[in-house]
């Protein structure tokens, strides 16, 4: 897997890529975990679910973690390896919407996470772009509109939020945290 775009913003970087997963595969573990799960973790989601975030364990996700963690590390220029340290489902039904964080994990469990990452499976028009802002300087953003099957990796530490669905269609991605190791 290559990157498709990469944007300098504010002197760090987000990337880009499309990945080729079987969405419909991938949106029905989704639904499917939350079922079995129904209970949202509060977090940044207001009006929509959030699964906890150690899906990276459960079997029904490992393909998916691997696969992750394959292809990102895949993408650097040492011999260090992708290993996940935490990843969670996001479903957002309209009228939900992600507030401002920032992913830095102050548990002892996650003191080595370097970046975070968000997979896009379902983006109807008009679902909410994610919007990334500058650490120095809070006026200063960057608004990307996902589509199905993009994945975004940028600092763990990089304030974002995502804006209101408006879609009558549910808006669904598999955030993430990693390390190179």
């Amino acid at each position: 897997m290559r990157f498709n775009k990469t944007y300098p913003l504010f002197a760090i970087e987000v990337d880009e890529f499309k990945t080729n997963l079987d969405l419909p595969l991938w949106i029905n573990n989704c639904y499917e975990y939350k079922n079995l799960n129904p209970k949202s973790m509060i977090r940044s989601n207001s009006l929509g679910y959030q699964s906890d975030d150690n899906l990276h364990l459960n079997p029904l996700f490992k393909s998916l973690r691997e696969y992750l963690e394959t292809h990102l590390g895949s993408l650097t220029v040492s011999d260090k390896k992708c290993e996940l340290q935490s990843m969670w489902v996001n479903i957002s039904p309209k009228y939900s919407f992600n507030h401002f964080h920032l992913h830095v994990v102050n548990s002892t469990n996650y003191s080595n996470t370097q970046f975070s990452g968000v997979l896009y499976l379902q983006t109807p028009p008009n679902s909410g772009d994610i919007t990334f802002v500058s650490k120095s300087n809070l006026s200063i953003n960057a608004d990307f509109t996902p589509s199905p099957n993009t994945l975004y990796i940028f600092p763990q530490d990089l304030p974002h939020f995502v804006n209101q669905n408006m879609s009558n269609e549910d808006r669904i991605s598999i955030a993430f945290n990693g390390e190179l190791i």
